[in-house]
């Protein structure tokens, strides 16, 4: 179990079989810096902020106690993450949102089954594989957005067998793109 706050100024690599807990009563944050996960779990008991860069082909995942985590990547360079991103196994109560910031490129082609808000306020997320299989049905929470800051180009790529799907009872906004399969489809400010 890690506890408190980690970094600015530390990257975080977990090899190896087991699981890394990021404990505590606050969100952790890699500000600025790598989250690695060659091997095992790593564990989020709260938010996990400010990764500017996610490498590997572990798993990273939420924790079984509390309620839904966010993991906020702003990465002003392109990320390839090859492992799994998922809410804790057997159920949807731990939901696991994902929040984009930086003008870089986010490539998501292991297995990726979180069912909490995708939001892209800039740059691109590619999801691509038929590992990947997200629902966005995050009820009262908030909605999925892509493209939040005004002048920036925001997309969301979704490709190869992969499948995302926005079953929620809040409006999702799509103020920039939206890429499916090799076709951009174009919203403007539809909500």
């Amino acid at each position: 179990v890690l506890t408190g706050t980690t970094g600015p100024g530390y990257n975080l690599i977990k090899n190896g079989p087991g699981n890394l807990l990021l404990g505590g009563s606050a969100a952790s944050t890699l500000a600025g810096h790598t989250l690695t996960i060659n091997a095992g779990t790593v564990l989020m008991s709260q938010d996990l902020n400010s990764v500017a860069n996610l490498a590997g082909t572990g798993t990273l995942e939420t924790s079984g106690t509390g309620v839904n985590k966010w993991f906020f990547i702003n990465n002003p360079s392109n990320v390839v993450f090859s492992g799994t991103i998922q809410n804790f196994p057997g159920t949807t109560a731990r939901g696991l949102g994902f929040n984009k910031t930086g003008l870089g490129t986010v490539t998501l082609n292991g297995n990726a089954a979180f069912n909490d808000t995708i939001t892209i306020q800039q740059g691109r997320v590619n999801l691509t594989g038929s590992g990947i299989s997200i629902v966005s049905s995050n009820g009262a929470e908030a909605a999925s957005t892509i493209g939040t800051v005004a002048g920036t180009a925001a997309v969301l790529s979704v490709s190869n067998g992969a499948t995302v799907t926005f079953a929620t009872t809040t409006a999702n906004s799509y103020g920039a793109g939206l890429t499916v399969g090799n076709t951009a489809l174009s919203f403007g400010d539809l909500r």
